[in-house]
């Protein structure tokens, strides 16, 4: 990506014509001259979503996360957080409701600038319940196509010569 292009990924789930957003992903890279700073980024993260579960600002990168139980009490809980940016990918668990992930990259030529922002959200609890009802209707119907085949064949089907 270039300097001062976003770009956004949509993750869903469900059968076709009734599929539902499980995940998004922004990411955002900024043009010299047009740099944030990385303490305004943090406090613009923290204006929209509130203090972060967890928090951790190691050199280069700030990665700030936002963890939620599936009924919605903030937690602490290392399995909950999600990766950054479009790239991450999704991870559905029945233990976390809605997730956020933020990763905030520093300039190479000064540290307070921002280079890039990354923001993933996801409900891991409602993605993976949403995961299951899709696999069991496939299923089902993977059943009811194959017994009517067997149907079909039994009726059509000659004798066999032995």
């Amino acid at each position: 990506m270039q300097p001062g292009q976003s770009r956004f990924y949509v993750s869903t789930m469900g059968m076709p014509g009734q599929e539902q957003v499980i995940s998004v992903a922004r990411e955002e890279y900024y043009a010299e001259g047009k740099q944030l700073t990385i303490e305004s980024l943090t406090q613009a993260l923290i204006a929209k979503y509130g203090p972060p579960s967890e928090a951790n600002e190691g050199g280069t990168i700030v990665q700030m996360w936002w963890q939620y139980d599936p009924g919605g009490k903030k937690i602490q809980q290392q399995g909950c957080r999600i990766g950054a940016g479009v790239e991450s990918g999704t991870s559905l668990s029945t233990d976390c409701g809605i997730t956020i992930g933020a990763q905030i990259q520093a300039s190479n030529t000064n540290r307070a600038l921002a280079h890039s922002l990354a923001v993933t959200s996801q409900n891991g609890a409602w993605g993976y319940e949403l995961l299951q009802r899709t696999e069991g209707v496939l299923k089902a119907a993977d059943a009811s196509k194959k017994a009517k085949e067997e149907e079909e064949a039994s009726k059509n089907a000659a004798a066999p010569k032995l």
